[in-house]
């Protein structure tokens, strides 16, 4: 295993140097080496997510050829596991290739796996904070809007309360791109960029600003201010050639075009759209030529040569279509439309015009709710800020408190002895924390060996005897409640009864509720095959999902919820045993 860690960073060293500049954040032998070194295993997938970010931009094939020998850092069984890592790395790989919807499906696994982690440390919470800024951009790229803003508050929080300064800046920068693309408040996206470039300078990151500068540029065209705007263009595209990031000048030379082209000045809007269109092979964008025969044509357009602007518009809609972007692809009908009609093409322009506005109508509902998520994100930040100034007072009390004992050094024998006071205490709490657990243990054992000698359905007093005991017989001797997809509704469907009946009967016979019912069969299931010794032949989750549970984190905590201890506790002593 060392000699394969050894030879593993001797190739990378070898094979990814990255140039960006002394003091940017890619790859190099010091983070090599601390891939190598970290004892932490969530520190270590946060150095191999740097490593994956600052390598598939320029050298996808070093990325890729790699990637097994990254994730054999990590077990098969102890979390960050290897499945868990491989998910990371193929969220990323997929967000760089453009294939949104599967980045989007593993990117929410890894976060709901991090939100129920049971014991949270500082790299986890960084790791957190950087999945959910991940999956907020996600969002954002897909066009659906609406439930970002949730995501991006939580990676804010979280990279707040962590001093996660990079999380800060990733979740500010996509609510800047939010606003930007999402409900076209300029103003606002300004501010948010603003806010992100302080906090990139104390980084120093080189590759940050440069896509920050480029955010910058186009807000400020789009408010057509014009002495802003073009020179920050131009930044960006002197930066992106200087640190090497081909896979982004495409998007900056279409963005110059745009800027060049509310200018009037139609020459160079075609002149950066072709040069767009040079670099489309090495584009991070797959769509970017949709964008870039767009601004060709539109320049076109400005010349009135109308027939050679609908050649361009033409190429430009078959690749948008195959994008999720709407509004693009209503500007580019419209546009279209307009041509056709100077074109004399009347009958074509209509149902140009037609489409258009079909695609405009689909954009309808997240203008609508522009208004209320402005409302809602002025008041979450003012949460947060006032969040911010409660711990900063909590702070000055700490330090004042300090500050008082250092100068009453008498105190510090009195300290040492209440130190000794609560360690006891602690080792005592402790013991009867493990003790009651021992209880609860054996309390579990003994209602198992009850469970079994009990075979027949019980005969308590009800609502309905006879319904009572048809649920009774379809849940335990059918065994209905392994069914992972069972509701109240087929369990009726199958006694052939009245939903609300059957529910009713459970609520008052059971004394709880159709949910609570079925995971306490299931936990008792779980409990029986504990005691056969299942536990020698399968992994937490598979005795999950064999009890009816659909995830690893479902079955954990239905059974602490339901035996008082976690599934690993129960084992453990079953083994001690």
């Amino acid at each position: 295993m060392a000699f394969r860690k050894f030879l593993f960073l001797i190739i990378l060293s070898i094979n990814c140097t990255i140039s960006l500049g002394a003091q940017d954040t890619a790859p190099s032998d010091s983070l090599l080496v601390r891939i190598e070194q970290s004892d932490d295993e969530f520190e270590r997938v946060l150095y191999i997510i740097n490593f994956v970010e600052n390598t598939i931009g320029i050298k996808p094939k070093v990325t890729n050829a790699y990637r097994g020998t990254a994730i054999s850092y990590f077990e098969e069984d102890v979390f960050p596991s290897k499945d868990f890592v491989e998910t990371i790395w193929a969220t990323l790989i997929h967000r760089s290739e453009g294939k949104f919807d599967l980045a989007l499906k593993e990117n929410l696994e890894v976060v709901d796996i991090l939100e129920h982690y049971d014991t949270p440390s500082h790299f986890s919470q960084v790791l957190l904070s950087k999945m959910l800024g991940y999956l907020g951009q996600l969002y954002n790229r897909s066009h659906y809007y609406e439930p970002v803003l949730d995501y991006l508050f939580k990676a804010l929080a979280i990279a707040e309360k962590e001093g996660y300064i990079e999380g800060q800046a990733m979740a500010l920068n996509a609510m800047s791109v939010l606003y930007a693309e999402g409900f076209e408040d300029y103003e606002l996206a300004i501010d948010y960029s603003q806010r992100v470039l302080a906090l990139t300078k104390q980084m120093d990151n080189h590759y940050a600003t440069m896509i920050l500068t480029d955010n910058l540029a186009t807000y400020y065209t789009k408010l057509r201010d014009w002495e802003k705007s073009l020179p920050l263009h131009l930044e960006a595209i002197r930066l992106a050639e200087s640190l090497n990031r081909t896979p982004y000048l495409g998007d900056f030379y279409k963005n110059i075009g745009n800027n060049y082209l509310a200018q009037q000045n139609t020459e160079k809007a075609i002149e950066y759209a072709q040069k767009a269109i040079s670099v489309q092979a090495e584009s991070r964008n797959e769509y970017l030529p949709a964008y870039a025969y767009h601004l060709w044509g539109k320049g076109l357009q400005q010349k009135k040569q109308w027939s050679a602007s609908i050649n361009y518009f033409e190429k430009a809609i078959d690749l948008a279509k195959q994008s999720r972007d709407f509004r693009i692809i209503s500007e580019l009908l419209n546009d279209y439309a307009i041509s056709a009609t100077q074109n004399q093409q009347a009958g074509k322009a209509n149902i140009y015009f037609k489409e258009a506005i079909d695609y405009k109508d689909s954009l309808y509902q997240a203008f609508k709710i522009k208004q209320v998520v402005e409302l809602e994100t002025r008041h979450r930040l003012q949460d947060i800020a006032k969040e911010k100034a409660l711990l900063q007072q909590e702070k000055i009390m700490q330090e004042e408190i300090i500050h008082g004992q250092q100068r009453q050094l008498w105190l510090l024998g009195v300290l040492g002895l209440l130190a000794i006071i609560s360690s006891l205490v602690f080792f005592f709490q402790k013991k009867q924390l493990r003790d009651s657990y021992q209880k609860l243990f054996q309390k579990n054992r003994d209602l198992v060996a009850i469970e079994n000698a009990t075979n027949t359905p019980s005969k308590a007093f009800s609502l309905d005897q006879d319904l009572k005991e048809k649920i009774e017989i379809a849940l335990i001797q059918n065994q209905l409640y392994l069914q992972a997809d069972i509701t109240v509704h087929k369990l009726a469907k199958e006694i052939e009864s009245n939903t609300t009946y059957v529910s009713k009967t459970i609520n008052e016979g059971f004394g709880k509720n159709f949910s609570s019912l079925i995971k306490e069969y299931r936990i008792k299931a779980a409990l029986k095959a504990l005691e056969s010794g299942a536990y020698e032949q399968y992994t937490i989750e598979s005795l999950g999902n064999q009890s009816g549970f659909k995830s690893r984190s479902a079955f954990i905590n239905a059974f602490k919820k339901y035996t008082g201890v976690t599934p690993s506790f129960y084992i453990k002593q079953l083994k001690n045993q």
